[in-house]
């Protein structure tokens, strides 16, 4: 096992690293910072990873749950981290030197010169941070203009220092990626609070800047929210945070954890009717994790992915899950990819268990609540009979707690919540109303997993705006003990 956490901790070996075998986690704050480089490289080299980005909710997330985990690990664990399988690699330069190295971008023969480049580099965001974060900062304007004096320094020496057209010669490092950083948010933050900086006095600089801006294997990260939408420094406490934040709402939100695909051409594109039922857990999970998707109710936009308005593809009706040459139909498929898609697969997670558990969850709350709810009196004798009853109980049994496979929700937990949701609106909130009858009193786990997820932000909104169908005839409630 490989546990790294700073420079003398640095993989140097041809034998201390091979490339992934299953998509690495990589976890920093919900902001670009020190994480914006090693994010860079993941996307330069089409890696998939899952990103842990953490948020409002660090104190818990991070400090109360990862951290402690992960420092059994490595006991130098911080901000920055990478988990690969049983290595845990941590501190910024540590990782970036690692990515380097398992995904073919360092080459041994630059090894010295790339790690100073990249400790030059740190010092560099170090003056800078001195005025992004506490009172030295508050007046930021007159505080960059002091900084940029001190920083002229810096860039002089990694301007002589760069070889041309990056900082090695003609092959990008993991270096340049930070380097690359750390200009542009001078960049930024010059043009935004209207200090000059030209960076034309630096001309190695300023070339590597603008090829590797246009270099085409990147064009994915820089249309990504992670360049995009996140703000460049901790938003909860710095001076400084970058207009692309501000115009994206100015929400730090929660902490998420999604799986990214670099290589994934668009959105993912999600066809159903436009109302919450079916395609609930869907929204939902992408909602949750942050990624980007396009929702299709029209009927005629539908009809292309869907057979049944003789369509060409082989889904037959909504909902519908497009992602790139990928079409997938049926509710708990479609869950079930969407959850990998967007690594909502935890330790512990069971692929075959989480489609028998999906199944289980359709049985319940379709084949069984759903063809006994259309009046009064069969209601009552389904809800109090004991079919009702055990379907409840296995699911109940099914969950480790707090979620399906322990500590974290996946895709199944997020199908039973949407399952849940639908019936409350439409059934159990009318029947607890009028007769005080509460169907999931019995059942902790399956209440808990409800609540847990829909008293997240995420679960507040959706793109479109989406409602609930109407509720059952109130008449089907009035006849309950006819």
């Amino acid at each position: 096992m490989l546990a790294s956490g700073g420079g003398g901790a640095t993989p140097t070996s041809k034998d201390s690293v091979s490339s992934f075998q299953t998509p690495p986690t990589f976890g920093y704050w919900k902001i670009r910072g020190l994480a914006a480089a090693c994010r860079m490289m993941f996307f330069y080299k089409k890696q998939k990873f899952i990103d842990k980005s953490y948020g409002e909710d660090a104190k818990d997330a991070w400090f109360g749950k990862d951290k402690p985990t992960l420092a059994a690990k490595n006991s130098l664990i911080n901000l920055p981290y990478i988990e690969d399988s049983d290595s845990v690699v941590t501190q910024s330069n540590s990782c970036l030197v690692y990515l380097g190295q398992k995904l073919g971008v360092d080459k041994p023969e630059f090894f010295i010169d790339n790690h100073m480049a990249l400790d030059q580099t740190i010092d560099l965001r170090n003056d800078l941070m001195k005025i992004c974060y506490g009172p030295a900062g508050k007046d930021f304007k007159k505080a960059l203009e002091g900084h940029m004096g001190g920083a002229a320094t810096h860039l002089k020496k990694l301007n002589s220092f760069c070889h041309g057209p990056y900082m090695c010669g003609k092959l990008m490092q993991s270096a340049d990626f930070h380097v690359f950083e750390m200009l542009d948010q001078h960049i930024t933050m010059c043009k935004e609070m209207g200090v000059v900086f030209d960076l034309g006095a630096y001309p190695k600089l300023a070339g590597l800047h603008a090829t590797v801006m246009s270099d085409p294997e990147l064009a994915t990260y820089f249309a990504s929210p992670f360049y995009t939408k996140y703000a460049f420094n901790n938003a909860m406490y710095a001076n400084f945070v970058g207009s692309g934040y501000e115009a994206a709402g100015g929400k730090f939100g929660p902490s998420t954890t999604q799986l990214i695909d670099p290589s994934r051409s668009g959105p993912i594109k999600v066809y159903y009717w436009p109302f919450l039922a079916r395609g609930a857990s869907l929204v939902r999970m992408l909602e949750h994790t942050g990624t980007d998707y396009e929702y299709h109710s029209d009927r005629d936009v539908m009809s292309k992915v869907c057979s049944v308005w003789d369509g060409d593809a082989d889904t037959f009706a909504p909902p519908v899950v497009v992602d790139g040459d990928i079409i997938i139909s049926q509710s708990t498929a479609a869950c079930l990819y969407v959850g990998k898609a967007v690594g909502l697969t935890p330790p512990n997670f069971s692929e075959c268990k989480a489609v028998q558990f999906l199944m289980d969850i359709v049985d319940v709350f379709e084949g069984g609540l759903g063809k006994n709810n259309e009046e009064g009196p069969v209601l009552k004798k389904w809800l109090e009979g004991d079919r009702w009853r055990k379907l409840l109980t296995n699911l109940e049994r099914g969950i480790q707690g707090p979620f399906y496979f322990g500590s974290e929700p996946c895709c199944v937990d997020f199908f039973l919540a949407a399952q849940v949701d639908f019936r409350t609106v439409t059934l159990f909130s009318q029947l607890k109303a009028k007769l005080g009858l509460d169907v999931l009193a019995k059942y902790p786990k399956i209440s808990g997993i409800y609540a847990a997820l829909s008293g997240t932000e995420a679960w507040k909104t959706t793109k479109p705006n989406l409602g609930h169908m109407k509720p059952v005839d109130a008449k089907i409630i009035d006849s309950y003990y006819s």
